[in-house]
Formats: structure tokens, C-alpha cells, sequence
């Protein structure tokens, strides 16, 4: 029982130690350019090892009305014109996230 334990926690045990934890988050809060991320995606991409924007749009579906809040924070009319952004800006975050996992 302990050793499946062990392996489960080691599969989901995506930082190394404190400092790559802290970097991660430091990179979230620092510029402002994911704060139309809520709190639960973030971790969510995070915590579920997420590779690509298909997997992140099926697995955390609140993702499919990031272009609606990026648009309202801009006040765009187009609500759809921001498709391509928001599939790079998650693209972004993934990669941002992987160069602390692991670390």
C-alpha cells in the first residue's frame, strides 16, 4: 500500500523543490499577462501535467470562455477575435509552467 501511494505521489510530483515552486508562481503574479487566468485553471494546468491547448480546453473547461473574459477586461465587441490569442496564451502558460517543473 505504500509503495502505490509513493507512486502516485511521485507521478503527480511535478517540482522538484521549494525554490522551482516559488519561481513558478512569482512568474504567474510578476507581469499580469495570465491574470485572466482564474486561480483553479492555473493550478489545474499545473497540477494535471496538461502538454497541449486541445488537452487543457477538455480538461479544464472553463478555458473555452478565456477569450469572452479578455474581451470584456478590453471592451471588445468581437468576443471570437481573440481565439488565436487565447490558444497562444495558453500555449504560453504551459510552456512557462514546464520550465520550472522538473527543474
Amino acid at each position: 500500500m505504500l509503495t502505490k501511494t509513493l507512486q502516485y505521489v511521485q507521478k503527480f510530483s511535478t517540482y522538484k523543490n521549494k525554490e522551482a515552486i516559488a519561481q513558478a508562481k512569482e512568474l504567474l503574479q510578476r507581469d499580469g499577462k495570465y491574470e485572466d487566468f482564474t486561480q483553479f485553471e492555473v493550478a489545474s494546468l499545473n497540477n494535471l501535467n496538461i502538454m497541449t491547448v486541445d488537452e487543457a480546453l477538455i480538461l479544464v473547461p472553463s478555458l473555452r470562455n478565456l477569450s469572452e473574459r479578455i474581451a470584456r477586461r478590453r471592451g471588445l465587441a468581437d468576443v471570437h477575435a481573440g481565439n488565436i490569442e487565447t490558444h497562444q496564451l495558453i500555449d504560453d502558460l504551459l510552456e512557462d509552467l514546464k520550465r520550472f517543473q522538473n527543474a
